[in-house]
């Protein structure tokens, strides 16, 4: 009894002392004696974690090894328990992502009390470790590890330790993941799980946590820039609280313009006042992003009464006038038809009256209806292209009739490339087959800008005629020529019109490969684009696959063109393009 009781005396010692002294207590044999020079077990190369749990053992092994294991051997008998042979206890413990050693239990007991409160008390006084990697957390975002102390040889080596990856089921992992950033491998769980239901779901939100990451990374302020417009392009409305605060606080005028862009592609009626107050208090970029993000959130009324003011006076009215075109109120017509009156007007203040006037005209035969026709005769060739181009986003809104379509026909022979362009469009946006024998005339021109036009408007132009055109413009020298022809074939019926798309698909322009991707098959699409090195011609490749294939049976492909896509732009524009391809309200193409 009394051997006993002056044993645990001197255990209760020799714990004392290590942690007293922070673990480092003075070994009670030299360190050139046998048991201090006794190796632990190798540990394997490969060992999953090793740099880690080596960095931990170095917490460990001065507290165990150095300490109570050594003072052990000389304090206590060989035949005390606790230096029995294949004594050993394991702890399990639950690390925090700080490297905090939160909940601990011995999980295997060695059977001899003194040894296990040893332990006990070594894992209570080791609290921080070093934070354990990424890789080695479970999903919650902890590490557990069960960790082996040995009386003998053994002592608290490496080899003895092992991390228990936790994991819970992949609806419940994927949010956990990507609070921590973790995109790859929410992607690897729902790939390794493809008959969950909820695959589409989840890799959506995938996609929309990169987009938001990448919004909010101020080591990449060009990337910000390109994921708001991104994050509008995708209709991803969860963004929308990070895009108001860009909107007003960003660093810098691109990044808050293209936030309100996105804003504005997303119907965000929360941040309505303050784009009104942005449309009052600027007349630049960022105000006529504005005015555009209202209009497309149907509030015009309170732009147009901020912008009203300024028309009357003369330094600020060009500057409104380019507001009212992105405005589109009904209201300003008649203020935009005093400038147009007026003798004094400056070129520049008379092409944006014009282009406003295409923004607010609604009736074929109304006042801006007519003032744009009138336009179209003006001397000079900027009021001309403006009114054309008027007309067609007037065509655009609904507003066509037969006599605003010969109109715009008559100018498809203008002197003035510019004025051909923005005739092209807007007589095929007003009346496409009607323009068609104007439009095959003017394709066949060398002005580039023409050429595509011309392109892009015999999309909608049935016919063997309007097929070899676009046949023909689709080898065209210059690649904005082939990527509209590629394009507009692609969007039509017969098969020699996509076989002539298809077979652009490996075009030297991405652009053109790109605009190539819905005339190909599954198969087709497989083997080129979804491999094709430009992210922009994967994105449009997948775009295509998931309209052919549908979101389930294109989400193989989706989650792989994601996860090892790396950081930065390339998964940004392909996270845009799987969540445009995949929400329900997207825009459809018109056929």
């Amino acid at each position: 009894m009394l051997a006993r009781s002056m044993r645990r005396i001197t255990t209760e010692l020799l714990l004392v002392g290590v942690l007293a002294c922070g673990g480092r207590a003075r070994p009670a044999e030299p360190p050139g004696s046998p048991a201090a020079l006794e190796p632990e077990p190798a540990v394997p190369a490969d060992l999953a974690g090793r740099d880690w749990l080596e960095a931990v053992h170095r917490v460990f092994h001065p507290r165990w090894a150095e300490s109570f294991v050594q003072q052990a051997r000389t304090l206590l008998p060989a035949s005390d328990p606790a230096n029995g042979p294949g004594v050993e206890a394991a702890v399990e413990m639950t690390v925090l992502p700080s490297g905090i050693v939160g909940a601990f239990r011995i999980v295997r007991a060695s059977g001899v009390a003194d040894v296990d409160r040893a332990v006990h008390d070594v894992v209570a006084a080791s609290s921080q470790l070093p934070a354990p990697p990424e890789e080695l957390r479970s999903d919650d975002g902890n590490t557990y590890l069960v960790w082996r102390f040995a009386t003998d040889a053994r002592k608290c080596g490496v080899a003895g330790a092992r991390v228990d990856r936790r994991r819970v089921d992949v609806a419940r992992a994927v949010p956990l993941l990507l609070a921590r950033g973790r995109f790859g491998e929410a992607l690897d769980r729902i790939a390794a799980e493809p008959a969950t239901p909820d695959g589409v779901t989840l890799a959506r939100e995938v996609a929309g946590a990169i987009l938001e990451h990448a919004l909010l990374d101020t080591h990449e302020p060009g990337l910000r820039v390109e994921a708001a417009d991104a994050v509008g392009f995708a209709g991803w409305r969860r963004a929308a609280p990070a895009l108001r605060k860009l909107a007003q606080d960003a660093p810098d005028l691109a990044l808050q313009t293209a936030a309100i862009r996105a804003l504005g592609a997303l119907g965000d009626r929360e941040a309505a006042p303050f784009l009104t107050e942005a449309v009052a208090r600027s007349t630049g970029e960022r105000g006529a992003a504005a005015a555009a993000a209202l209009a497309a959130m149907g509030e015009t009324a309170a732009p147009w009464r901020a912008i009203e003011p300024a028309l009357g006076v003369k330094e600020q009215r060009l500057g409104a006038l380019v507001l009212l075109a992105k405005v589109g109120d009904k209201r300003s017509v008649p203020g935009l038809l005093a400038v147009l009156a007026d003798g004094n007007a400056s070129k520049a203040e008379r092409v944006a009256a014009v282009t406003a006037l295409g923004a607010a005209a609604d009736d074929a035969a109304g006042d801006a209806a007519r003032a744009l026709v009138r336009a179209l005769l003006d001397g000079d060739a900027a009021v001309r292209a403006a009114a054309a181009g008027g007309l067609a986003t007037a065509a655009g809104r609904g507003v066509r009739s037969r006599a605003l379509a010969g109109a715009a026909i008559a100018l498809i022979a203008d002197r003035d490339p510019r004025v051909r362009v923005a005739a092209v469009r807007a007589a095929t946006e007003l009346d496409a087959r009607r323009a068609a024998p104007d439009v095959l005339r003017a394709a066949r021109g060398s002005d580039p800008a023409v050429q595509a036009a011309c392109a892009r408007g015999l999309a909608e132009v049935p016919g063997a005629e309007a097929l070899a055109a676009l046949v023909r413009l689709a080898g065209a020298r210059a690649a904005e020529v082939r990527q509209a022809a590629v394009a507009s074939l692609a969007r039509r019926p017969e098969p020699e019109a996509r076989e002539a798309a298809a077979h652009r698909s490996g075009d030297e322009d991405p652009r053109v490969r790109a605009a190539s991707a819905p005339a190909l098959d599954g198969a087709q699409l497989r083997q080129t684009l979804l491999a094709d090195p430009s992210p922009e011609v994967r994105s449009a490749g997948l775009a295509a696959l998931l309209a052919r294939e549908g979101a389930r049976a294109g989400l193989p492909d989706a989650l792989r063109l994601l996860a090892p896509a790396g950081g930065g732009r390339a998964r940004v524009v392909l996270a845009m393009g799987f969540l445009g391809a995949t929400r329900e309200d997207r825009p459809q193409s018109k056929r």
